[in-house]
C-alpha cells in the first residue's frame, strides 16, 4: 500500500537568501510516523539548496527511514521570482510520475 503525506516545508535561496516555500507530497511504500517526517522537514528551514537539489535529498533521506528498499517519491511545488517551478524525484530511482 502506499500512503501520501502532505505538507508544507520552507529552505533558502542559495543565490538571495530568502525563504522559499514549498507544498510537498511524500509518497511512502508503507506506515511511517509523521514525527518522523516533520524532523526531516524542519532540518532544512535555513538550509541554502536549490529546490531541484532538496527534492533529491528528502527522497532519499525519507527512503533510508525504510528497511527495504521500496521507492519513497516525492513531489515539490515552490515559486521563485514569480516562477511555479515542479519537481518530482523517486529514490531508489524509477519513472515517477
Amino acid at each position: 500500500m502506499d500512503i501520501i503525506h502532505k505538507t508544507k516545508m520552507e529552505a533558502r535561496c542559495p543565490n538571495q537568501g530568502h525563504v522559499n516555500k514549498y507544498d510537498v507530497s511524500i509518497k511512502v511504500p508503507s506506515f511511517i510516523e509523521v514525527e518522523e517526517l516533520v524532523e526531516i522537514i524542519n532540518s532544512y528551514k535555513d538550509k541554502k539548496i536549490f529546490q531541484e537539489d532538496l527534492t533529491k535529498e528528502v527522497a532519499q533521506k525519507i527512503q533510508k527511514l525504510f528497511k527495504s528498499s521500496q521507492a519513497v517519491g516525492i513531489i515539490m511545488e515552490g515559486e521563485h521570482l514569480g516562477f511555479i517551478t515542479t519537481t518530482m524525484y523517486e529514490y531508489p530511482e524509477t519513472n515517477y510520475k
